[in-house]
């Protein structure tokens, strides 16, 4: 009987040294070539009215914003700040296209609650949005 020799079988391996220095080039090359912004903050000077013209109307909504960005309206405070919460209870109030609003915020609220009650109200078509200001002192 012949015996024949087996071969011992080699497992395969895969050399990831060359995989290696070409994710190290790749990333050298993107961190090269990419330019990182800064977020800079620009200092405003929001307006200030030196009018006195009071308005006043029987058909007017008090949308209120405090300095931490809590949206009242009429004294009824939001859960959560939201368009579809706005929507809601201004919905529920069923105001005529003609309503009058009056945006009364903290000097430190956030502007997002401004541009949420401004798309909110377009969005819904109203028009006529008043923004409370105090008396410049001199």
């Amino acid at each position: 009987m012949i015996r024949f020799r087996t071969k011992q079988r080699e497992e395969a391996q895969v050399n990831l040294t060359p995989l290696i220095d070409v994710v190290f080039l790749l990333l050298i090359f993107f961190m090269v070539s990419t330019t990182f912004n800064k977020n800079y903050e620009q200092d405003i000077t929001l307006p200030q009215s030196s009018s006195n013209t009071v308005q006043s109307d029987d058909k007017k909504i008090e949308i209120i914003v405090d300095a931490s960005g809590k949206i009242s309206v009429n004294d009824q405070t939001l859960n959560k700040n939201s368009e579809n919460n706005l929507k809601y209870v201004l919905g529920e109030m069923s105001l005529p296209k003609d309503t009058k609003f009056y945006y009364r915020a903290d000097q430190k609220s956030p502007i997002e609650s401004y541009v949420l009650v401004t798309q909110t109200l377009a969005s819904m078509g109203y028009q006529n949005l008043f923004i409370v200001t105090q008396q410049l002192q001199e």
